[in-house]
């Protein structure tokens, strides 16, 4: 998950290597993007049910886990 701090404007070292990764990955190989796209959205669908009690709660709603 990407935060922005107010350091990241005063020194944006982690910035610029983010835009480096994502200027490098537009050449990935289909195959590659679509790993790295399942990864995230994993990475994003576990931070909501560990930290967002309303994604928490409709995931349980509908019979959803998070090895789903």
């Amino acid at each position: 998950m990407i935060e922005f701090r107010i350091r990241d404007f005063l020194y944006p070292r982690r910035l610029l290597y983010w835009r480096w990764l994502l200027w490098r990955s537009q050449y990935y190989p289909r195959e590659r993007l679509l790993s790295l796209q399942w990864k995230l959205l994993s990475r994003m669908l576990d931070h909501c049910f560990e930290h967002v009690p309303h994604y928490r709660n409709l995931f349980k709603r509908l019979g959803l886990k998070r090895s789903d």
